[in-house]
């Protein structure tokens, strides 16, 4: 966990550890949480697999605990042990592994991501489907893969939307842990920011049926890999840190 939501947000359906418990309460996932901005990380052979979720911070920002966690993405994606980021981790992720993170303004609402193919751990399923919905919160993005990685989904606004590398990195930009109530708020708290059209489109959009459960299997079949000898350290590009 790197980030907290604020209330009276956080009452809403909980902080971020809480909403991903639920999306994944009908998986065979139990989830232990840790302050990713600590200065002391645990070790990635800790857990069987672990979650980078998201925050308010951009990847760029010059904050102590960024470096920090770059430092922890890079032991852990060397050592072969299940990835999975979301949002700001997909975007940390991408970048450590040197692919290209960029501002490009507010992307909110009801977002419809093309498949362009499964992840690769993935059990049991016979065809991806055409897309899949989740709710989005992003100013940053992913604007080209990393070396070594497959796109898995875009969106005309978003040509990274998911990616993986290997069949233990899965990274995706939007949200599947959040619920239309939370971003409700959320949205209609930065009116000042985002702007009204905005958020009122971004509302607008909010009574579609999202594909949460879809993407918390994804997100459980990677996360439940089989252990993978570790490799040593991988060599990213780490870009601008």
């Amino acid at each position: 966990q790197i980030d907290t939501i604020d209330e009276p947000h956080r009452a809403i359906a909980g902080d971020y550890d809480a909403l991903f418990r639920d999306l994944l309460a009908a998986e065979d996932v139990v989830i232990e949480t840790f302050d990713g901005r600590e200065p002391t990380l645990p070790a990635p052979a800790e857990c069987h697999g672990w979650i980078v979720p998201g925050s308010r911070r951009s990847v760029d920002d010059h904050v102590d605990w960024i470096p920090r966690l770059s430092e922890w993405v890079t032991e852990a994606a060397g050592s072969g042990v299940p990835l999975v980021g979301v949002c700001f981790g997909h975007q940390l992720i991408a970048r450590v592994l040197g692919a290209p993170v960029e501002r490009v303004g507010w992307r909110v609402g009801a977002v419809d991501y093309r498949v362009h193919r499964l992840p690769p751990g993935v059990a049991g399923a016979t065809a991806a489907p055409a897309s899949f919905r989740v709710l989005a919160s992003h100013q940053d993005q992913v604007v080209a893969l990393p070396d070594g990685a497959t796109l898995l989904a875009s969106a005309p606004d978003c040509p990274v939307a998911g990616f993986s590398v290997g069949d233990r990195i899965l990274c995706l930009q939007g949200h599947p842990e959040f619920v239309p109530e939370l971003v409700a708020s959320l949205y209609a708290s930065r009116v000042p920011t985002l702007g009204r059209p905005t958020v009122e489109a971004a509302l607008a959009t909010l009574g579609r049926p999202l594909d949460r459960a879809l993407v918390a299997s994804w997100i459980a079949d990677t996360l439940c890999a089989p252990a993978a000898p570790s490799t040593g350290p991988a060599a990213p590009n780490l870009q601008g840190r």
